[in-house]
């Protein structure tokens, strides 16, 4: 992968910010925020909409909750992986293929799952492994999903693939198909549409009015997908960018209508219906943050087809039950945010800043981004974690109000349950970006992110990209010569948010040799599956600490190199979906 050199952008009337890298692995680099300043001190991220009302955000930083305490203060000592791997219960993996199937139309489980939740569903009892042989035609595979008719979506680079229950084999669908990868552009025209006195207000340079404008995925394709409600599935892409360009993420950068997502449906006559979605800040035309989808997560049960969308800048919150496609003259046209309020909310960020903490009204030393981890916790709200930072956002059914005072991220210092990162001091101290790195502005590259049900706990695991280096402070005046550490591999962390207390565990003592660790989710009865890309999977048990792995040498996996897990549980019992470079694996959980 292309390393980028990590700047910051000098600071003009609207503040300026750094934000992660592309999923492709390089980094944002001279990013202009081009969000209105902030007012008051600690405020976790929202930086595209107005200043924000009432007094600084006291109390946010941390959460107003207890300190952990001094290094390695409420730490658990996780131990070494216990001799022997006991089984705790899942399916034994026997002999060469025994308990895999060869894809083959379900033989067994009804039809429970199919047109409600619960039951075993229409899908084999046994573990499977998908790939050529079921029209699969490329690796690696990147996503494998399921939406509420229990339709099977699997996705590469090149191609997203659908196999119904009758199915005998996977539908190819391509960039011939409809979806918006490189060589299929959406045409926008924002001549007239882009006349808006905020962004103009906010320092920004003039819009560019370009029409036609075009937009698409560049050219690493697919980069993530989620099942969604009946014979949905999303599909997120990366976008193109000009790192150094200082008009990035504005009106006047010619790729911003690029990256973004598709909404897919498939019809009863197997063509698609796709919907292409753009993340346009809720407040203004003249902001255009996020492009590169990173992780995708559906809400079938708390508040039921609410997608969350983590990027390379922010965090969205979309209904696309809401979606209505404007009636324009070129496709895909955004006359105005305000008609997106039904749908979108763009965007929300817990905050960090370069060696920190984050000046007051201003955001000239912003770390954003990445935002590879989200998770809905048991109470509705979202668990966040991305290269810098982390934190918990509030669930709110508004997504924008034309008043920008309600909303999803509108509500500024109350949209948060607590954000984590900002007001650090070193030394393991509060403010802590979950891990006990040297200084705030550290990475701590958050992989996943995930909430154990039988106790309430946050966990996080970290799992770089490889591609920043150390990086000068931003304030070289302050900091001469001094550094913020860049990607390491920083293992598992738990969080309380009835104590305040952390506890730490490496990647070896929850069962993997990797320690990179690629994503990461809780199961029902507690146990947390971890995923590495060298490693395959380990289940471990938080309070017994026993593990069972489970990877190509156990022939629960084709390989060891790991992509994306997901977990279904609209059947019983669940299903594991695995993502690796050579194939589509399906594993049965018991209950």
């Amino acid at each position: 992968m292309k390393a980028l050199a990590l700047g910051f952008c000098a600071v003009v009337v609207l503040g300026a910010c750094v934000r992660g890298s592309s999923g492709s692995g390089n980094v944002e680099v001279n990013s202009v925020d081009a969000g209105i300043p902030d007012a008051g001190p600690g405020n976790p991220g929202v930086d595209a909409g107005p200043a924000d009302a009432g007094p600084a955000d006291a109390g946010l930083i941390d959460a107003g909750l207890p300190d952990a305490g001094p290094a390695d203060a409420g730490r658990v000592d996780a131990g070494q992986p216990d001799a022997g791997l006991v089984d705790a219960g899942l399916p034994d993996a026997g002999p060469a293929d025994a308990g895999q199937t060869d894809g083959g139309p379900a033989d067994g489980g009804g039809d429970g799952g199919t047109l409600g939740f619960g039951g075993p569903g229409p899908w084999p009892m046994q573990n499977v492994t998908y790939g050529q042989n079921d029209g699969i035609q490329e690796t690696p595979i990147v996503g494998m999903s399921t939406d509420e008719t229990q339709n099977l979506w699997v996705a590469t680079h090149a191609a997203v693939y659908l196999r119904r229950p009758t199915d005998l084999k996977f539908t190819r669908y391509d960039v011939k198909s409809g979806l918006h990868m490189a060589g299929n552009n959406t045409k926008y025209c924002d001549s007239s549409n882009f006349l808006d006195a905020q962004g103009r207000a906010a320092g920004l340079p003039e819009p560019d009015k370009a029409c036609p404008i075009y937009g698409a995925a560049d050219n690493s394709g697919i980069s993530e997908i989620v099942g969604g409600g009946p014979n949905e599935v999303f599909v997120g892409y990366n976008g193109t960018h000009n790192w150094n360009d200082q008009n990035d993420g504005t009106w006047a950068d010619p790729l911003r209508h690029t990256g973004m997502l598709d909404r897919v449906k498939v019809k009863p006559d197997q063509t698609l219906q796709i919907d292409r979605l753009q993340m346009v800040a809720g407040n203004s035309v003249a902001f255009w943050h996020n492009r590169d989808v990173m992780r995708l997560v559906y809400d079938h049960f708390k508040h039921p087809h609410d997608l969350y969308v983590g990027t390379n800048h922010g965090i969205d919150k979309m209904t696309p039950d809401a979606f209505v496609a404007q009636a324009a003259t070129f496709e895909g046209e955004v006359t105005n945010p305000s008609q997106t309020y039904p749908w979108l909310s763009d965007h929300l960020h817990p905050q960090v800043c370069s060696c920190g903490p984050c000046p007051d009204k201003t955001e000239g030393s912003l770390l954003l981004g990445d935002w590879r981890g989200l998770a809905v916790t048991a109470n509705g709200n979202l668990l966040v974690g991305g290269r810098w930072g982390a934190g918990k956002i509030l669930w709110d059914a508004i997504n924008g109000s034309a008043d920008q005072k309600s909303g999803w991220y509108q509500r500024n210092n109350l949209a948060y349950e607590f954000a984590m990162g900002d007001g650090y001091g070193g030394g393991c101290t509060s403010g802590r970006p979950v891990f006990c790195v040297s200084r705030e502005g550290d990475v701590v590259a958050i992989s996943a992110v995930t909430e154990t049900p039988n106790d309430g706990l946050q966990w996080f695991a970290s799992g770089s990209y490889g591609t920043q280096p150390d990086q000068l402070c931003s304030d070289q005046v302050a900091y001469k010569g001094q550094k913020n550490v860049g990607d390491r591999d920083l293992g598992v962390a738990s969080y309380d948010p009835k104590t305040g207390q952390f506890a730490y565990y490496t990647a070896a003592d929850v069962g993997l040799a990797d320690p990179n660790v690629r994503d990461m989710m809780a199961l029902p009865d507690g146990r947390i599956v971890f995923a590495s890309h060298r490693n395959g999977l380990a289940i471990w048990n938080p309070k017994t600490k026993l593990i069972v792995p489970m990877n190509a040498s156990t022939r629960h996996l084709p390989d060891d190199a790991v992509e994306r897990i997901e977990l279904d549980l609209m059947v019983s019992p669940p299903i594991l979906h695995v993502s690796t470079n050579s194939g589509a694996t399906s594993i049965r959980l018991p209950k």
